[in-house]
C-alpha cells in the first residue's frame, strides 16, 4: 500500500499538490539526533540547579558550518514547557543596522539599552524579577567582530558578571570553532564553559542510517526509498561527509525530484541530479532541461 512506510501523521500529505508536497520537503525536519538530545539534557540539567546554589554553568556548543547548531539551539530552547519562560534567545549574526551585541542581548532580555548603557546591577535586578535562568545565544563568534579591545572587554564582563550574583545566569552559546576563541578572549570566564562539539557522523554510525530512515518516514513519498541500503547510504554519506546539513539538503533535493519525476521514491538517478543542483526540479533523467 503506497505510503504504509509513513508515519501515520505524515500520511495525510500524500493528498496533497506535487507543489505542496514539495513545500512541505523543503521545510526543516526536527529529528531526535543524539546530539539533540545530549545538548538538551545537560541544558535541563544546568537550568534544574536552584538559582545561587553555585555559579551559573555555561555551555559551549560548537560545530563547523552546517552541522545543524542553529537546527539543535531552536529545538531545544523550545522542548521543555517547565522552563521554557525562564529563557531568552539572540543571534549575534551581522545584520545592516550593524547592532552592537551589547545592544542586541539587552533587548533579548527584553530591556531598553537607551544611549547611556545600563549597569550590571540593573540588568541583574531585572532578570531576577523576571525569573531569566538562561540566555540562548546563537552565531557567538560573530559577537565580538569589529569591536575594539574595549569594546570586547566590557561586552565579556557584562556576560561574566551575570554568570554570577545575583542573577547566576547560564548561557547556551552555539558557534563554529571559532566562538571558544571569542570567549577565550577572557581565560577567567572561558572556564565556566562546558565545550560540547558537533562532530559529523561517520559512515559506519549507526545514528546514521537511523536518521535516514526517520528522514524517509517522515517525508511525504508514497513508495518506500530504502535511504539506508548500502548503495544509496554510501552516495549520500560520500557527497556530504556525514554533515547533517548537507545530508538534508540532498534529500530535500532529491525527494523534490521523485515528486516532479513521479518516481515517488528518492533514487540513485535523483540523488545524482540532486548533487547537481539543490532547487533546479526542471531537470530530466537524460540531463536535458526542458
Amino acid at each position: 500500500m503506497d505510503g504504509e512506510h509513513l508515519h501515520e501523521s505524515r500520511r495525510y500529505a500524500l493528498a496533497l499538490s506535487d507543489e505542496e508536497r514539495c513545500q512541505i520537503i523543503r521545510q526543516d525536519i526536527k529529528i531526535d539526533t543524539e546530539h539533540l538530545l545530549t545538548v538538551s539534557n545537560i541544558v535541563h540539567n544546568m537550568l534544574s540547579i536552584r538559582r545561587g546554589s553555585t555559579e551559573a554553568p555555561c555551555l559551549l556548543v560548537s560545530a563547523g558550518s552546517n552541522h545543524g547548531k542553529t537546527t539543535i539551539c531552536n529545538a531545544v530552547r523550545g522542548m521543555d514547557e517547565s522552563w521554557r519562560h525562564k529563557i531568552r534567545y539572540v543571534t549575534f549574526a551581522k545584520d545592516t543596522q550593524k547592532t552592537k551585541p551589547m545592544v542586541k542581548l539587552l533587548t533579548a532580555l527584553g530591556m531598553e539599552p537607551g544611549k547611556a548603557g545600563i549597569p550590571i546591577s540593573m540588568v541583574a535586578e531585572y532578570c531576577i524579577a523576571n525569573d531569566i535562568r538562561g540566555l540562548f545565544m546563537d552565531e557567538f563568534h560573530d559577537s565580538i567582530k569589529g569591536l575594539s579591545k574595549g569594546e570586547q572587554d566590557t561586552f565579556l564582563s557584562l556576560l561574566r558578571g551575570l554568570c554570577g550574583a545575583p542573577a547566576y545566569l547560564s548561557f547556551f552559546v552555539f558557534g563554529i570553532d571559532e566562538a571558544y576563541n571569542a570567549l577565550a578572549i577572557d581565560a577567567q570566564y572561558v572556564r565556566r564553559f562546558e565545550l560540547y562539539e558537533l562532530a559529523p557522523w561517520a559512515r559506519a554510525d549507526a545514528e546514521y542510517l537511523n536518521f535516514l530512515d526517520t528522514w524517509e518516514e517522515i517525508v511525504p513519498l508514497a513508495k518506500r526509498s530504502h535511504l539506508s541500503s548500502k548503495s544509496i547510504a554510501d552516495y549520500i554519506y560520500n557527497q556530504t561527509s556525514g554533515v547533517i546539513g548537507n545530508i538534508c539538503s540532498l534529500l530535500r533535493a532529491a525527494g523534490c525530484l521523485a515528486v516532479t519525476w513521479g518516481d515517488e521514491k528518492i533514487t540513485l538517478e535523483s540523488l545524482q541530479a540532486a548533487t547537481q543542483s539543490k532547487w533546479n526540479t526542471r531537470v530530466r533523467r537524460s540531463g536535458v532541461v526542458e
